[in-house]
């Protein structure tokens, strides 16, 4: 309940609580490893996202099929710029989660600061079917596309881009670079 009204204040101390239970059982483990990752989501909602990544982890060794302290842990975790340790949470909560774009933006971006290109590639495409349009997503594509030497399609991306998102600065400066 004090999850749901937003008062972290009265949800940190309950949670601790049950998090530092004994186990017994395979259902107070999945319990434990759910109270784990509401803390987790508490403590990276705070701005502490080194005790939240722990609790994440802890999750994992009490219940190895949770999927939300996968996918929490791999987006934490390449945030921090551990990608692949991310990698490897993203890669196991895509199995639980099969079409996630969160999972489908995070495993292309460190791809792509891996320049392994085909694998940002795949991802960005994947994305882009589950959220056609997005804007980072096309960008990110088209700048891919332009590293690649696929300059036509690249220009076609940005174009198609700026006129769906006139805003769009980045995608009109890569534009009038091309030029």
């Amino acid at each position: 309940i004090y999850v749901k009204q937003n008062n972290a204040e009265e949800a940190f101390p309950l949670l601790r609580s049950l998090a530092n239970e004994d186990v017994h059982t395979n259902h107070d483990k999945i319990i434990k490893s759910e109270a784990l990752v509401v803390l987790g989501h508490l403590e990276e909602n705070s701005g502490f996202p080194a005790e939240a990544l722990l609790h994440y982890k802890k999750a994992i060794e009490y219940h190895k099929d949770n999927k939300e302290a996968w996918l929490a842990g791999g987006v934490l975790l390449t945030k921090a710029g551990q990608r692949k340790e991310g990698e490897m949470y993203l890669l196991k909560a895509s199995m639980y989660y099969p079409a996630s774009p969160l999972i489908e933006n995070n495993l292309a971006l460190i791809y792509m600061q891996e320049k392994s290109n085909d694998k940002a590639r795949y991802h960005l495409e994947k994305l882009l079917a589950l959220q056609p349009g997005n804007p980072q997503a096309t960008y990110n594509l088209a700048m891919l596309k332009l590293s690649s030497g696929e300059l036509n399609e690249a220009v076609l991306e940005l174009k198609q881009l700026i006129r769906n998102y006139p805003e769009h600065k980045n995608a009109k400066e890569a534009l009038e670079f091309i030029k």
